[in-house]
C-alpha cells in the first residue's frame, strides 16, 4: 500500500479507495492495521467512506474487501480498539465520532449507528493501563 500524488492510497494492484468511476475531489485519511496484520482500514474523505482491504498472507499485498459509508462526514481519523473488536471514526465536518464492530476474522465491518457528539474530532488515541 502506497500513498501517491494527491494523497490518494492505492495498491500494487492499482486499486484505490475511490469507487470505480469517481471523479470528486480525493482525500485519504489514516490507516489502521489489525493486529494480526490481515486487514487494512483506511478512510476516504472526498467520499465519506470507510474502505476494508484483505492481505494476502503469501505476498502481503491488500486487495480490497469492501467499501462502506463512515457514518458522518470527512472522516478525518480512525483507529481500531486495542482488544480488536471495535473502529472509531472521528468525522471532522459532522462533529461526530461513529462506532463499528469489526469481525477480526473476516475484518469486515459492522455499523452499530453509535454515533456521539464531538466538536472538530480530529484524533484518537487510547490509553492503556500500565
Amino acid at each position: 500500500m502506497a500513498v501517491g500524488l494527491g494523497r490518494q492510497v492505492g495498491c500494487a494492484d492499482g486499486s484505490s479507495t475511490n469507487a470505480p468511476g469517481h471523479t470528486g475531489t480525493t482525500s485519504a485519511a489514516e490507516l489502521a492495521v489489525s493486529r494480526d496484520g490481515r486487514h487494512v482500514y483506511t478512510s476516504n474523505r472526498g467520499e465519506d467512506a470507510l474502505v476494508v482491504f484483505s492481505v494476502d498472507p503469501t505476498t502481503a499485498l491488500p486487495t480490497e474487501s469492501r467499501c462502506i459509508p463512515c457514518g458522518g462526514v470527512t472522516p478525518w481519523s480512525l483507529a481500531l480498539h486495542p482488544g480488536g473488536r471495535w473502529l472509531f471514526v472521528a468525522n471532522e465536518a459532522s462533529a461526530s465520532m461513529h462506532l463499528f464492530a469489526v469481525d477480526r476474522v473476516s475484518g469486515r465491518l459492522t455499523d452499530t449507528a453509535a454515533s456521539v457528539a464531538v466538536p472538530c474530532p480530529d484524533c484518537i488515541a487510547f490509553r492503556t493501563r500500565a
